[in-house]
Order: structure tokens, then sequence, then C-alpha cells
């Protein structure tokens, strides 16, 4: 279905969880057995995924697009807070998690780094390197700064809320 899905030109990425989600529905107690045996390999994937995306960040755009980066920052994090929050007042769910919910979703890896290679190597393709290099670079930059400070916003959520006691 991935190979289907590169011929078709569709995104991997969608292809590649739509699939999961398909097994995972279809065959839960085999997936539980794949789950494990894949926790084996994943350490090194990530490690070759984050490298990919490490050796795309370019420090001279970085320092050149830093108010861009800081702008991307300040909305998705607007953004992220405003959003549940809006959705959990239409939904009249626990003010506890109109509150706090936002606080929880702010970290950011995988899935945006891996839409910002593909939007990135869809770029250069179409004849816009400089582009490309500024997306990849602002989502690798804002990442290690939503992963730096996501986990602490979860925390917060999760003690603040009463869902987790502090330690």
């Amino acid at each position: 279905s991935i190979g289907t899905a590169m011929w078709l030109g569709f995104s991997v990425i969608l292809a590649s969880i739509t699939m999961g989600m398909v097994f995972v529905n279809i065959l839960p107690h085999e997936c539980r057995i794949v789950f494990r045996d894949m926790d084996r390999i994943t350490l090194p994937i990530f490690i070759l995924f984050f490298l990919t995306a490490g050796l795309e960040l370019r420090l001279d755009l970085l320092l050149g697009s830093g108010a861009l980066v800081l702008v991307y920052v300040l909305f998705r994090t607007i953004g992220k807070l405003s959003g549940p929050m809006a959705a959990a007042g239409i939904a009249r769910t626990d003010p506890k998690l109109k509150k706090y919910l936002g606080f929880g979703i702010l970290p950011q890896a995988g899935v945006a780094l891996g839409l910002a290679l593909l939007a990135s190597h869809k770029l250069v393709e179409l004849g816009k390197p400089e582009l490309a290099g500024l997306v990849i670079t602002t989502i690798t930059a804002t990442t290690v700064v939503f992963e730096i400070i996501g986990p602490i916003g979860t925390r917060f959520a999760l003690v603040s809320s009463g869902e987790a006691r502090r330690k």
C-alpha cells in the first residue's frame, strides 16, 4: 500500500498512518506482537530520522529568519492554547479540561519534521531551494524549542488539572 501511495503521488506519511490504523483495528492482537518486535529496532530508526532532520538545519537561514521562527512559535502556541479551549467550550466539557488541554499538546516532533522534510523536497523539485531550506530550518528549530517547553506544558496541564500528582 505504501508503494501504491508513492506511485499515485499520495503522502507516504498519511498512507503509513492509515495502514497502521486499519491494521490495529482489524488485527489488534497481532499488532501488539508486531509493536513489541518493532520496539527493538525503533531507536536506531529514530536516531537516523532526527539526524536527517538535523542535517537539514541551516544556521545561516536560522539567523537570517529568526523573526520567522519567533512568529511561528508565538502563533503555534496561541493556536495550541486557544483551539482546544474553544473546542472544549463548544463541547461544554469539564472546565479543567478547557483550561489546561492546550498546554498538554504543545510538544512537536516526528510528524511535523516528516511533513517538513517532504515539503522541503517538493519545494526543491519546484525550483525553490531557498524556500525549502527555510521550511525545514524553521520546523527543525521550533521542534527543538517545543520539545523543551512541550513536556513542561504537559506536566503543568496534568498536575494543574488534578490528573497527576506532583512528585
